[in-house]
């Protein structure tokens, strides 16, 4: 074993140097690996706060382009009932064949209306154009006909109704 005196007069052993280089690897690898680490995970972690908060506001652009589309669609569609309703006398819309002639103008331009009816204010299905067998039903009780006589229009939710297949109503108070 080679001895070798130390500045302070004392003999290390090369199994100190073997130590002691070890400790010094140890303590580079710590001081450069450790940091890296720290400022990689600080970095992923705001990286991915801010691409879920971009995801999430893109979603809510889409969203919300969609629902404005939505809703002009069904603004057009309560214009078009509004404009037959007063354009028409309730003599001439109670007539089924005058009625299919309405279904059948409004459906040139778009084909968008599977059906088309007429209700009285008793809830009484009086006049009725279209693919299912509406006539002699009553809505009184039916929440969508309840709302439309205290707004004046009324578009309801999807729901299954007396035709029961999903769908829903549009609905002008005159």
């Amino acid at each position: 074993m080679i001895h070798k005196l130390d500045f302070f007069g004392g003999k290390v052993g090369t199994e100190d140097y073997s130590r002691f280089r070890t400790r010094i690897i140890i303590t580079l690898i710590l001081f450069s690996i450790v940091p890296v680490l720290i400022i990689g995970t600080i970095i992923y972690k705001q990286f991915q706060t801010v691409y879920y908060d971009k995801l999430k506001e893109t979603i809510r652009s889409v969203v919300m382009s969609r629902k404005n589309t939505i809703d002009l669609f069904l603004e057009e569609r309560v214009a078009q009932l509004v404009t037959l309703a007063y354009s028409n006398s309730y003599a001439k819309m109670v007539d089924i064949s005058y009625l299919e002639y309405l279904f059948s103008f409004i459906q040139r331009g778009t084909k968008y209306f599977v059906d088309i009816g007429v209700i009285d204010e008793y809830g009484n299905h009086v006049a009725y154009y279209g693919p299912y067998r509406l006539h002699n039903v009553n809505y009184r009780e039916e929440e969508w006909f309840k709302k439309v006589l205290v707004q004046g229009t009324y578009v309801s939710d999807v729901f299954l109704g007396f035709r029961g297949i999903p769908h829903f109503i549009i609905a002008v108070l005159r």
